[in-house]
């Protein structure tokens, strides 16, 4: 089960929740009182400890882990490319070209290529038909009514 929680978070429950924890379990284990009652008093405080930060991450998690099941990023294959299919800007990528299909004004199409060159600059040229091996499919969406659930996502593919 994934915890829900930000770095930030577990940075300060390490930093400053985690040393007082530590020494109030210090000062019962200190008590003057029969062993069995310490490990009793303990356990309590170490349970309280933890609820306290804890408590709502934990049952939302449980909660996320029942509703969603398989959310997260599913990565099947990696592969370099140096470009592909797909409707981005190309300047904002780390590929050196992307192409797209585009539609002229007679409704006729082509496809257009962004090549991104070492200076920087970036041309386009047309082709009759695309050079890249992988395409990106944007937003295959649907509605999961059994868990009442959106899932999205993009595939790509050879």
């Amino acid at each position: 089960m994934k915890l829900y929680i930000t770095d930030m978070s577990l940075f300060v429950l390490a930093v400053f929740y985690l040393p007082l924890v530590l020494w109030l379990l210090w000062k019962v284990l200190r008590q003057h009182m029969h062993w069995a009652n310490k490990v009793v008093l303990a356990t309590l405080t170490l349970m309280l400890a933890y609820a306290i930060p804890l408590g709502d991450v934990t049952v939302n998690s449980i909660a996320m882990a029942k509703a969603c099941p398989s959310a997260g990023l599913h990565i099947y294959k990696t592969v370099e490319v140096d470009g592909f299919i797909g409707r981005y800007d190309v300047r904002d990528r780390p590929y050196r070209f992307i192409e797209f299909p585009t539609l002229r004004a007679d409704h006729s199409s082509y496809w257009k290529r962004s090549e991104k060159h070492p200076d920087g600059s970036i041309s386009a040229i047309e082709l009759t038909q695309p050079t890249a091996e992988y395409e990106v499919l944007f937003g295959e969406w649907r509605y999961d009514e059994s868990r009442g659930v959106s899932l999205l996502r993009d595939v790509i593919r050879n």
